[in-house]
């Protein structure tokens, strides 16, 4: 899920603002049946929300966490297809650790930190196609990331 023109009020909310302001969106999708709801907010990064599984006695607990943005040039030259390119990248290590893992022992932090560095580096380039990046582009172990500040527009 995208926001709709909440830049301008984002950019002025601190993390638990950011978590309450979207957290009816997530429950909304929770109960829908959605286990796990990732919220992109561009810059300032990305919030997520997963349910626990029930406890014996059936309780089910709701995590919410927010990761900031990562960058590895000091200002972004263009955010076309970063969505795209944190969606892909998300996507993929979801699908590479449920075939080497399974389902059960998801790591979505790890996921959304995979979206969230190609997506970085999606912006540090003109396009969208040709800036969306290699794996070994944001995951080698020579590569070197800037923490982007989430509270401060770009």
């Amino acid at each position: 899920m995208a926001p709709s023109n909440q830049d301008s009020l984002d950019d002025m909310l601190t993390v638990p603002e950011i978590q309450k302001r979207y957290s009816p969106d997530c429950d909304h999708f929770h109960q829908l049946g959605a286990q796990c709801v990732v919220i992109t907010l561009g810059h300032r990064g990305v919030l997520a929300s997963y349910l626990e599984p029930p406890d014996v006695n059936g309780n089910q607990g709701q995590r919410t966490f927010f990761c900031p943005a990562k960058k590895k040039e000091p200002q972004p030259v263009d955010e076309t297809g970063a969505s795209d390119a944190f969606i892909g990248a998300y996507a993929v290590e979801i699908v590479r650790q449920m075939t080497t893992r399974g389902s059960a022992t998801l790591d979505i932090g790890a996921a959304i930190e995979h979206g969230i560095k190609a997506g970085g580096l999606t912006t540090g380039k003109f396009g969208s196609f040709l800036a969306i990046p290699w794996r070994p582009e944001w995951d080698g172990e020579d590569v070197q990331w800037l923490t982007a500040n989430p509270f401060q527009s770009t």
